[in-house]
């Protein structure tokens, strides 16, 4: 049996950095709720290795100036500086460097079925979520309502 054990961002951080910097990858279960929908706290598995190239709709692990570590969408690069917000967020973090940028997302497991960044349909997901970036919070709450509605249904 595999023994499941959790570490604190701030414990596994070094350890992602280092793999990554190896040029090797690392899959971790990612906790907090700024990237819901996309990914669930504690049910969802990133897999990342190292950023050579950020760009728009990149999902980045990135140390901030507080010394959080945090995993967010690029929303835009401009000048070699990113802006970045979290998929449940409504405001953007401006100015960050891409030197605080540990990682890259390069797949998901979502309930243990691998997904792949490059699948239409989350090319889709994230377009469509960017465009409704203000709104973001409205269209969630309308959608979960929905999916309450049809469940009860059932």
């Amino acid at each position: 049996m595999i023994e499941r054990r959790f570490y604190s961002m701030r414990e596994l951080a070094p350890v992602i950095e280092q793999t990554v910097a190896d040029g090797r990858r690392v899959k971790f279960t990612v906790t907090g709720n700024s990237m819901f929908p996309l990914f669930a706290d504690r049910r969802d598995q990133v897999t990342v290795e190292k950023a050579a190239d950020i760009r728009k709709y990149d999902i980045v692990l990135h140390l901030r100036d507080d010394g959080h570590y945090i995993l967010h969408r690029v929303i835009s690069v401009k000048n070699g500086v990113l802006t970045i917000a979290g998929d449940n967020e409504t405001c953007k973090e401006h100015n960050v460097s891409p030197n605080q940028v540990i990682a890259r997302v390069t797949s998901f497991d979502r309930k243990g079925r691998e997904c792949s960044l490059n699948s239409f349909w989350y090319k889709l997901y994230c377009r469509v979520w960017l465009m409704i970036f203000p709104a973001r919070h409205m269209v969630l709450r309308i959608l979960l309502s929905v999916r309450r509605l049809l469940r009860g249904k059932k």
